[in-house]
This record gives structure tokens, C-alpha cells and sequence, in this order.
């Protein structure tokens, strides 16, 4: 399911603010939101089916926690505008950063109708019937995702591990927007610096020096149909370091996929003049230009998606 058509599902089946610690998250997600299931999710050799999964799961989560703040400031119901504002505010103040000795929650209500709110914004989840440990919500979080939350206004407290799966979604998310790679610190538990991250050419060096001299013929192959994914992907964001990709860079990576000539179907080579594995060495440019001009067919949803996945296992 897309993120498009799971907040269409939501619209269409509004969610009462009152179920929100009873009802986290959509029945269509929960199978994604386990312990299990986000700890295969985010270790997976497939960080972009785990983001995709994550993203999925934070688009809920933003319309849930934006209905839980809706009850705590005794508003009746929060509408998609509103939501959409709050989001807004989330990402604007995620990437400026707030000021840790004034905190201000990306998720409060104060552009709702009654004016600014003078009280404490922070989402404490204290109202969870719930007690648990702090210490276990700790170590799952790390100290850097869990200052970064009280950075954004969400406290912790010792009835909060109830969803401590949320919370560290909320910390990933944020971790994300910064630029760090949620991924690396949950297993570090420490900020990644962009300084100690390899750049995508040194990821590709080290995979084709993995691969190239493997005795497996099907490893040797992998060298030949991964490269020129990857080196798309390096021609679309430059040789930036791991830690500096952003959900920005693989939303516009996917959509300059789609826009790119399908090259399996049989009659390309007629149809463009130039064999298939030529072609996909031409810059990105060339080869949209190209499949203008030839009224080339682009590819197909399951095409990009393939490519995808053969550029997260590079990166895996």
C-alpha cells in the first residue's frame, strides 16, 4: 500500500481521537509494527523495502499522534488541513532544529482555531493506563534518539514503553530529516558523522571487489546488473556519503526511474537505434531525452522496483 492510498484510507475512515492508546496504528499496518517485524524491517539487507515500510508506518503515526494532542488540548477533532499544517511544522522545525531550552512540539495545535497555547508543549504519555520501564524505552531508543525526541517536545516517562516501537519510529524519522542514517544509530546508539561514512562510490568499489573475483558465477554476474542501477544512482545524487541520503533523494531517484525507456522489451534495439547495454551507459539525461524522441516505453512499476532493490542490496 502507498503512502497515497494509506492516507486515503485513513480520510475515509476517521479514527477517534479516544482510541488512540488502545489503537495505535491501522489493522493493515499492524503486521509491520510488531517487535519482530520492525526489528527484521530495519536489520534487512533491504533498507528500501524497510523504508518504504517505515514511511508507511509514520504516515499513520503523524495523523494518530496529531488526534492524540487534538484530545489532550481538549479540541473535538482535528480535519486533514489542520493535520497537514501540523506535518508541516514537524519537518520545517526537524530540519531547523528546536531550541532545546524553550522546546516547542512539532505536533502542537497552536495554529488551531482558539490561538497560540501558553501550556508546556509536549506529548507525555503519561495518560497510558500502561506502567513500564523507562530503562528498557532507554536502551531500545539510545541516548542520542532519545534526546533528539525531547529535542522535538515528546517526553518520555515511565509509561511510555508501551510504545516504544512508536517512539522509535518518531526518533528514526527525525534522525532521517538530519541527515543521519536511522539505521546505523540504532545499532550504534551514537550520531553517524557524515565524515566516517563512505561515499557511493566507495560502497560500489567495495561491493565490485566482494563480487568480481567470487567463484560463484551468479556473484560475478551481480557486478554486471547491479552497476548500472547504481551508477544512476550516483549520477542522480552525486558521490554523497551514505549518512547524507534523505527520503527526499530516493523519492526523486525512484521518479527519475519511471521516467527512464523500458529495455527488456524485444524490439528496443529496432526502436532506438542502439543496443540495450549501450544505452543504459548513457547519462540519465540522454537516455529521457532518448525516450522522448523515440516515444520509447517507460518502465513498468515492477521494473523500477526491481532496480530499487538491486541498488539497497549495493548499499546493504
Amino acid at each position: 500500500m502507498t503512502v497515497l492510498r494509506l492516507k486515503a484510507s485513513l480520510h475515509r475512515r476517521p479514527e477517534s481521537v479516544n482510541l488512540f492508546f488502545r489503537k495505535a496504528i491501522p489493522v493493515e499496518l499492524r503486521p509491520y509494527f510488531g517487535k519482530r517485524e520492525i526489528k527484521y524491517s530495519f536489520q534487512t539487507a533491504d533498507p528500501v523495502t524497510a523504508r518504504s515500510r517505515y514511511y508507511q508506518i509514520s504516515a499513520c503515526v503523524e495523523r494518530q499522534i496529531a488526534n492524540a494532542r487534538a484530545q489532550l488540548f481538549g479540541t473535538v477533532e482535528i480535519t486533514d488541513l489542520q493535520l497537514q499544517k501540523l506535518a508541516n511544522e514537524w519537518y520545517s522545525l526537524a530540519r531547523s532544529g528546536a531550541d532545546s531550552g524553550d522546546p516547542i512540539s512539532p505536533l502542537s495545535l497552536h495554529q488551531l482555531p482558539g490561538g497560540p497555547r501558553t501550556s508546556s508543549s509536549f506529548l507525555n504519555l503519561d495518560s497510558c493506563p500502561q506502567a513500564s520501564s523507562l530503562e528498557k524505552l532507554d536502551k531500545a531508543l539510545g541516548t542520542d534518539a532519545r534526546s533528539l525526541l525531547l529535542h522535538h517536545g515528546i517526553a518520555l516517562n515511565h509509561k511510555s514503553a508501551k510504545f516504544h516501537q512508536l517512539l522509535i519510529l518518531l526518533a528514526e524519522k527525525a534522525l532521517l530529516i538530519e541527515g543521519r542514517d536511522p539505521v546505523e544509530s540504532r545499532r550504534q546508539s551514537t550520531i553517524v558523522e557524515n565524515t566516517e561514512t563512505p561515499t557511493l562510490k566507495d560502497i560500489w568499489n567495495r561491493f565490485e571487489a566482494l563480487y568480481s573475483d567470487s567463484a560463484n558465477p551468479k556473484d560475478r554476474g551481480k557486478v554486471a546488473t547491479y552497476r548500472s542501477d547504481f551508477s544512476k544512482l550516483i549520477q542522480h545524487t552525486g558521490d554523497i556519503r551514505l549518512s547524507m541520503l534523505t527520503r527526499e533523494h530516493a523519492l526523486s531517484f525512484r521518479d527519475a526511474l519511471r521516467e527512464l525507456p523500458d529495455t527488456t522489451i524485444p524490439n528496443f534495439e529496432q526502436r532506438s537505434g542502439i543496443k540495450p547495454k549501450e544505452f543504459r551507459q548513457l547519462s540519465l539525461d540522454r537516455q529521457r531525452d532518448m525516450a522522448s524522441e523515440e516515444n520509447l516505453p517507460v518502465r513498468t512499476a515492477s521494473g523500477v522496483t526491481a532496480a530499487l532493490k538491486r541498488v539497497a542490496a549495493v548499499t546493504g
